[in-house]
């Protein structure tokens, strides 16, 4: 997500007026970066654009599920006897 530099505010500036920036926000211009020394400590974004960025994680992690690594129950039961063997034997 590219912050335009004009959208930098101080904390203490978003502490006195955090309506303007949140207007600023949700108004389409861009999201709000907040700052203090230096550092962004928070974000402001438009409602629709955060659904926007949220939807496109979560098609991206539902596509990698899809296309990961998978094992058969069998594969994962005879896995987790593996392991409390292994445990049994260390204890």
């Amino acid at each position: 997500m590219l912050i335009d530099t004009q959208n930098l505010v101080d904390s203490e500036s978003f502490r006195r007026e955090p309506e303007r920036y949140m207007t600023a926000a949700s108004a389409g211009n861009g999201p709000v970066a907040v700052m203090k020394d230096a550092r962004v400590i928070g974000v402001l974004v438009d409602p629709d654009e955060y659904e926007q960025m949220f939807g496109v994680a979560v098609r991206e992690l539902l596509s990698s599920r899809m296309t990961g690594p998978t094992l058969t129950q069998d594969e994962v039961k005879a896995g987790i006897q593996k392991l409390i063997q292994y445990r049994r034997r260390g204890a």
